[in-house]
């Protein structure tokens, strides 16, 4: 986050940073982040402010993880990049959900965007004694993020052999294809609670293709 702050001139101090309540790094890629958790108020609290907000908030975030990875491998091939998944896990009021963002790429157009849509969601119970039902969805839902996970390290490996491969032939690249930062570049504005939570409660959260369960 801190590198796209610099990137787009907008890093002044530390308030400028976008917090995650916890994140998922792999070391291996640079510590590139994979996985942000956002904990939007205490349990069973449905008050859409906070939690609008929080939504809109860590999806500005992952479009910074996007670019931050682009930025450290600039010519991989595109067909390998749009593999590459990143991740927002959002517990608010009674569920965990999990959304996905992912860049894609339109030939026709000749531009790329982003896609965001919502992975899992887990319904989180109240009482003690509804522990035999929860424990085996929340096993399931547990092994499904590891899966997305090791999914996209495996993509991330994949993004550091082509990088490796293509780099050597950089001056050519230059000029027969974009660089993937140069695709990869989203702008990142920096909201606040206190000035955009409100207009942020009335966007309703929001996928780009069907919500998976």
């Amino acid at each position: 986050m801190d590198k796209q702050l610099e990137h787009t001139g907008n890093k002044k101090d530390g308030r400028d940073r976008y917090l995650a309540d916890s994140v998922i790094r792999s070391q291996a890629f640079q510590n590139a982040e994979l996985l942000l958790l956002e904990t939007s108020n205490e349990f069973k609290n449905t008050d859409k402010t906070k939690k609008y907000f929080n939504h809109h908030k860590e999806r500005l975030r992952c479009l910074s993880m996007l670019n931050y990875i682009a930025d450290k491998h600039k010519y991989p091939k595109l067909s390998i990049f749009l593999k590459l998944k990143v991740f927002f896990a959002h517990a608010a009021g009674y569920s965990l959900n999990i959304w996905t963002l992912k860049f894609r790429y339109n030939n026709e157009k000749n531009e790329g965007f982003f896609e965001m849509y919502k992975e899992k969601k887990l319904k989180l119970f109240e009482r003690y004694e509804d522990k035999e039902d929860m424990l085996p969805k929340l096993m399931k839902f547990s092994w499904a993020l590891r899966s997305m996970l090791e999914e996209s390290i495996g993509v991330l490996n994949e993004v550091e052999e082509s990088y490796v491969s293509r780099r050597k032939g950089v001056g050519y690249l230059k000029v027969a294809s974009a660089l993937m930062n140069e695709l990869v570049d989203s702008s990142i504005i920096k909201l606040t609670q206190k000035r955009h939570s409100k207009s942020m409660a009335k966007e309703d959260p929001f996928s780009s293709s069907e919500d998976s369960s």
